[in-house]
């Protein structure tokens, strides 16, 4: 037997020491991180840049990356590690081959066995992310359909839109004085921990994913739980650093209210008269003299959790972080109603057959384009007559920042190969279509002169993500209404030139709010869709 393994010859044992340092390779890549534009590399990058993502905090990660003279040292210790190895290995095959070709041969195997393994948990993985994501929106849906029982009036777009202008003022008003103007909105224990001693200011508020967690209803009161990713500059006596936060907000009301009108809603007035918050020290309205008690007339913040908190990178290598895509393969969640509420809004089932086509090809795909181009090209303005005021300002400081460190993100070839309906809603003021985009793109970084700085100019990178547009119920559906209009003023038709508030400079109209047609409200992430913090 042994002299038999001695008379294999010396070639296949170059081939066996190949396959076994081959496949050594592949698990390897396999089990690595990989590299990527994500938000869970903090990156500071566009949360819809062919999976640049903001969404949960840009501007910084602790594992930003970057390299410099020490890299190439690393690697030629790494190269000669190896060659050592291989060498070592090639002597123990030619002298002792009936211990090495069996004990190489169990190697390999071992380790094909393990990659094999590490694929099935992946895939089973993401098929449990999947159920977990639909059984999420599942059980939300049925939790938002109560709610909307017992207050008609509730539009899940105003309410985040109110919870945004909440999370701007508490943060900025915080260690100040006029925190305590926020009394309507704020819980005694959470409105007395502000501490007047400690002062500190906190700028640059970026939100970048507000999403309603769990809602709960009793007799008494109505509780909504939300997780939101944001960061902020803080300065803390002469020292300012900038943090990434996810936290969980729990807010409350009274049962049996009824939800005011957006504008009413989406200002923090007095829930009373609606002036302006000009309140006593005994929190009475300086207008209309009523005594506010939070949670009575409208929602207060009754608890708020840090769930992760990092302080991020302030240079400018953190706009360069990428990390890899995760959930391109996860199958799309469909809302189980979605074509009974989709020919709701579009007046039959026929109708909405027809409407999907028209809405993929006139409104999703010209906004997906006119967005990429704004966030490529640094002019964020040309994204105002298409996205919200609440994403619009979520994504301007990071344009800023990349002007301020003369980074060019750029988004090139792009390909849009799949547009899904993944849900739709239907309140009392909004309409929203939910959408699954696939698409593809060069997404890579430059200084101004062109040399690339991070990213790949050559090869594209698949990304899937959701997209959510909303429209203003009152207007009917209107094919030639409801396309992107990137050319006249949807109110007056006169050509189309707006201010920063995306008013029209002709008719003073603002176009951005789904008065006159859709506009994109919200990007998620597609590992982040459904899912809860």
């Amino acid at each position: 037997m042994f002299k038999f393994i001695q008379r294999i010859p010396r070639g296949f044992v170059w081939l066996s020491l190949a396959l076994v340092f081959c496949l050594f390779l592949f698990e390897m890549a396999e089990g690595r991180p990989g590299g990527g534009s994500g938000y869970s590399s903090g990156g500071g990058s566009y949360s819809g840049g062919g999976g640049s993502s903001y969404s949960g905090g840009g501007g910084g990660s602790s594992s930003s990356g970057g390299g410099d003279g020490d890299g190439g040292a690393i690697l030629m210790l790494v190269f000669y590690l190896l060659q050592i190895t291989l060498q070592g290995l090639f002597y123990f095959a030619v002298e002792f081959p009936y211990i090495a070709l069996p004990l190489y041969a169990f190697t390999a195997f071992y380790l094909y066995r393990n990659y094999r393994l590490n694929k099935k948990r992946a895939i089973t993985s993401g098929g449990n992310a999947a159920t977990r994501r639909k059984r999420n929106t599942a059980v939300l849906d049925r939790q938002l359909s109560v709610l909307k029982t017992q207050d008609p009036h509730f539009s899940t777009p105003v309410f985040l839109d109110f919870v945004t202008a909440l999370y701007h003022e508490f943060y900025s008003r915080f260690s100040k004085k006029d925190f305590a103007q926020l009394r309507p909105y704020l819980e005694d224990s959470i409105l007395h921990a502000n501490n007047l001693n400690d002062p500190v200011d906190i700028h640059e508020i970026v939100l970048g994913a507000v999403a309603i967690y769990d809602i709960s209803l009793t007799d008494e009161w109505q509780y909504i739980q939300l997780n939101i990713h944001s960061n902020f500059t803080e300065k803390r006596q002469d020292k300012t650093s900038r943090h990434q936060l996810q936290e969980r907000w729990m807010l409350r009301r009274k049962a049996g209210l009824i939800s005011p009108e957006p504008d009413k809603m989406r200002g923090l007035n007095c829930p009373s008269c609606g002036a302006g918050l000009s309140l006593d020290d005994q929190g009475s309205c300086g207008f209309c003299g009523t005594h506010v008690v939070p949670g009575d007339m409208q929602w207060e913040l009754m608890s708020k959790t840090t769930l992760q908190h990092q302080v991020l990178s302030s240079n400018a290598q953190s706009l360069l972080a990428y990390a890899p895509e995760v959930g391109n393969d996860y199958p799309t969640v469909v809302a189980p109603d979605v074509a009974n509420v989709g020919a709701q809004l579009a007046g039959s089932p026929a109708a909405w057959l027809h409407y999907q086509d028209f809405f993929r090809e006139k409104v999703v795909i010209p906004t997906f384009m006119q967005v990429y181009e704004a966030w490529s090209s640094l002019k964020w303005e040309k994204a105002l007559p298409v996205v919200s005021d609440r994403l619009w300002h979520s994504y301007l400081f990071w344009i800023q920042d990349y002007k301020t460190f003369q980074i060019m993100p750029r988004l090139e070839n792009i390909r849009v190969s799949k547009v899904e309906v993944a849900r739709v809603e239907v309140d009392h003021f909004y309409e929203s279509i939910t959408v699954r985009i696939h698409a593809s793109c060069l997404d890579y970084k430059t200084d101004p002169k062109g040399k690339v700085l991070a990213g790949d100019a050559k090869r594209s990178r698949y990304f899937t993500e959701y997209w959510t547009f909303i429209k203003n119920r009152a207007v009917a559906p209107n094919w030639e209404g409801d396309a992107v209009n990137l050319h006249n003023c949807p109110n007056c038709g006169a050509p189309l030139q707006l201010n920063q508030a995306a008013e029209c400079h002709s008719c003073g109209s603002k176009v951005n709010t789904g008065q006159f047609n859709w506009v994109l409200s919200t990007i998620e992430q597609d590992d982040d869709y459904g899912l809860e913090v």
